[in-house]
């Protein structure tokens, strides 16, 4: 008699209450189709994602935020690799640490990616700052004391500069040249260098004809540095001199 009446009361309160309960659960679990986005949606919203990571998210905050844009992300993923190929023609350090970092807090197929992305552009970056260091050190020319000379004598300009860098006031060559010995000298005593000085520009001075101040260079050499054989062994003054 009680378990009919428990079933009565149950069937009773099913009917009462079913059709009250069944719309609201039904209109819960509707969920609107996932569209896909454009291009500069795609990437706000992943600029977004990336902000999230240098804020310090943790793994399950990011993804919590991913989750509540419903996107598609097998849409999203295919964005992002096209957007990878668009960011190898200029990569950028920062967006590259930031797209390794989200990799690195593993969220699925959208971390796979823009882990591959980062260190892909990491390496494009460092190979990029090699090249460039090595074609400003190809850009910086070596030339000799005595080609230096010659230069100071030919062009005012470089004069004035060389003088400003030297914080020195003069327009004489030969001033600014004994101020870079002078300066090499503080940072480094070596007499060998100030003799080879010498040495380099008694051959400019040869090479313009002034073979009493070229001789005069060589024994400067010789004195500074006794065994210094180029500068001693030069034969052909003491003939053009006579």
């Amino acid at each position: 008699m009680l378990q009919r009446l428990w079933r009565w009361l149950k069937r009773y309160f099913q009917r009462l209450f079913g059709n009250q309960q069944t719309r609201p659960l039904r209109e819960h679990r509707k969920i609107e189709p996932a569209k896909r986005l454009t291009d500069a949606e795609y990437e706000s919203l992943f600029f977004e994602l990336l902000a999230e990571v240098e804020l310090g998210s943790t793994k399950g905050e990011v993804k919590a935020f991913l989750d509540g844009k419903r996107i598609n992300k097998t849409h999203l993923v295919e964005w992002l690799r096209s957007f990878g190929e668009r960011l190898v023609d200029s990569p950028n350090d920062e967006l590259a640490s930031r797209m390794v970092r989200l990799g690195e807090l593993g969220i699925g197929e959208v971390s796979d990616v823009a882990y591959e992305i980062g260190r892909r552009l990491e390496e494009i970056g460092r190979n990029r700052t090699g090249a460039e260091d090595e074609e400003r050190e190809a850009e910086v020319e070596e030339i000799t004391l005595d080609e230096l000379l010659i230069r100071l004598e030919q062009d005012a300009n470089l004069v004035q500069q060389v003088a400003q860098q030297l914080g020195i006031e003069t327009t004489d060559p030969q001033v600014i040249i004994e101020a870079l010995i002078n300066q090499f000298n503080a940072a480094d005593d070596s007499t060998t260098s100030e003799g080879e000085f010498w040495f380099y520009q008694g051959v400019a001075q040869h090479k313009s004809g002034n073979f009493a101040g070229a001789m005069a260079s060589y024994d400067k050499a010789i004195q500074l540095k006794p065994d210094y054989h180029e500068a001693d062994t030069v034969g052909e003054f003491p003939k053009q001199l006579n």
